[in-house]
């Protein structure tokens, strides 16, 4: 009996630990999922700068490792978008993956821009030659003064050596 006894205590003890260590377990991973899941929440409203470690080289930490990475194209999507919108076309942009929308479509963004800044630059270009023409010819001037002024106004304009100036 005293054996039977010493037994049962010994099992009661074992299922003790047993539970206490899945318990435990179990607050472990679910506190590991809630950090995980706040994160997630974090990039879906936007934020970014996710601060978690990925503690081991299971599921769990393999779907850390993700969304840091998401976090971390986020950021550097989010500063070329603004590199971008500053009128600096230099930055970089590189999607993921052809199905990566958010690049691609900021990738698409910077083509554009760039086309239509370039395309405003050469309009203003031209205009500000035009009036600048236009100022130079104001007046009641003879044909060779009004040809030097002329001349004087676009030689330098178009970046020309010299000019010439007919008058018949």
């Amino acid at each position: 009996k005293r054996q039977q006894a010493l037994s049962l205590v010994m099992l009661v003890l074992v299922m003790c630990f047993v539970v206490s260590f899945i318990v435990y377990t179990i607050n472990f991973i679910t506190q590991r999922l809630q950090t995980l899941g706040n994160a997630a929440e974090n990039l879906a409203s936007g934020k970014t700068g996710i601060k978690i470690l990925p503690e081991a080289n299971d599921a769990i930490g393999s779907l850390t490792k993700s969304i840091l990475a998401i976090d971390r194209n986020d950021r550097k999507l989010a500063i070329a978008a603004k590199t971008i919108g500053d009128g600096d076309f230099s930055v970089v942009v590189e999607p993921r993956s052809e199905e990566d929308i958010l690049g691609n479509s900021i990738a698409h963004m910077k083509t554009n821009l760039q086309s239509y800044a370039r395309s405003s630059e050469e309009k203003i270009w031209v205009q500000t030659g035009i009036s600048q023409i236009n100022d130079s010819l104001r007046g009641d001037k003879d044909v060779n003064t009004l040809g030097q002024d002329a001349l004087n106004t676009l030689v330098p304009y178009l970046n020309c050596e010299s000019g010439l100036f007919y008058a018949a």
